[in-house]
């Protein structure tokens, strides 16, 4: 079955075909990919779509396998020369998306404010005195924000990340995959059904854009692949950046649990517990991507230590059948 990256190819081709008006109705003609067309495609301006080296395709392979590119291989494109295989991972510039890297941008919630009477709610305008949202804008494009935010909040390692790109929503986007401790505080009857790992392999993508010159939005959606059926769902968090009043600049946040796929009847229950733990987690992951994003801007944050995932998970075990907290509110 050919994967996602051929589709493109082939679309890609189709296009040039059809501005040069060339008859595409032979799938010969479709498929085959001429020097002349990847020099055309190289200077359009337009973002470009993958980024194709061995390390992404292992990644897709393992993670994503219904994108895996085995008819790529079968085209004769693995990479053979270990120099090859030395892929930058940190830098700010433009790159180009994976199938699977493609696919998590698609899934990304819509890149505007959600209402404030939202239930998704956490955080509702903190002040943050001390840092512009011109500062965050700034700051959120350096790799120590993603990096610093996983390391401490996650406590992961084996983090890589790729460059910068757009979506097609219009975001700046980037995608870091790594490992990261797994909370084991399951109720009994979960831990009867599934065996929880102490590690898994995870991804996050984050987006960024600027709505209006005096707001910053900043998404993030991970997946846990290792966790009991981690792939049947994304969290994802909206975070908004805006010019203070009285200076600085106020930070709003919203966590959801996006299902993708149905479970099975045997682990409906594993549902509102995911939901549960994960909204109680947030405010914590709030105030530990502050922290990280104003020290990236050279800004001391006036803030305490930050509680990591699996601390948090802890202490919310205990309440994890209480009613929702209402979010924090201007603190």
């Amino acid at each position: 079955m050919a994967c996602f990256h051929c589709f493109d190819r082939v679309r890609s081709n189709r296009s040039s075909s059809n501005s040069a008006g060339i008859d595409t109705a032979s799938e010969t003609e479709t498929i085959s990919i001429t020097e002349d067309s990847t020099d055309n495609e190289a200077k359009n301006d337009e973002p470009r779509h993958f980024e194709d080296n061995p390390e992404d395709r292992e990644w897709d392979s393992m993670f994503f396998p219904q994108l895996a590119r085995a008819c790529c291989a079968a085209d004769g494109e693995g990479v053979t020369d270990e120099e090859d295989l030395a892929v930058p991972v940190k830098s700010t510039r433009d790159a180009r998306m994976t199938a699977s890297f493609r696919l998590e941008t698609e899934l990304l919630p819509q890149p505007s404010r959600p209402p404030s009477d939202s239930s998704d709610l956490i955080i509702h305008e903190q002040q943050l005195r001390t840092v512009t949202v011109d500062q965050l804008r700034e700051a959120i494009q350096k790799d120590d924000v993603i990096e610093g935010y996983l390391e401490q909040f996650a406590q992961a390692w084996d983090i890589s990340i790729t460059n910068w790109t757009n979506s097609p929503a219009g975001l700046r986007v980037r995608r870091a995959e790594f490992t990261m401790p797994v909370p084991q505080e399951v109720p009994a009857a979960i831990a009867r059904l599934v065996a929880v790992p102490s590690a898994s392999k995870a991804t996050i993508v984050m987006g960024f854009v600027s709505t209006s010159p005096d707001e910053l939005l900043v998404l993030l959606q991970q997946c846990t692949h290792d966790v009991p059926y981690g792939q049947a769902f994304r969290v994802q968090e909206t975070m908004s950046f805006r010019t203070a009043s009285g200076g600085g600049s106020t930070f709003s946040k919203w966590t959801s649990v996006r299902w993708i796929q149905d479970l099975p009847w045997i682990a409906k229950a594993i549902k509102p517990i995911t939901e549960s733990k994960t909204r109680a987690g947030s405010p914590a992951g709030g105030q530990a991507f502050i922290k990280v994003l104003q020290e990236a801007a050279g800004v001391d944050a006036p803030l305490n230590r930050c509680p990591t995932l699996k601390e948090v998970s802890a202490s919310a075990s205990a309440r994890i059948a209480e009613p929702p907290a209402a979010p924090l509110r201007g603190l």
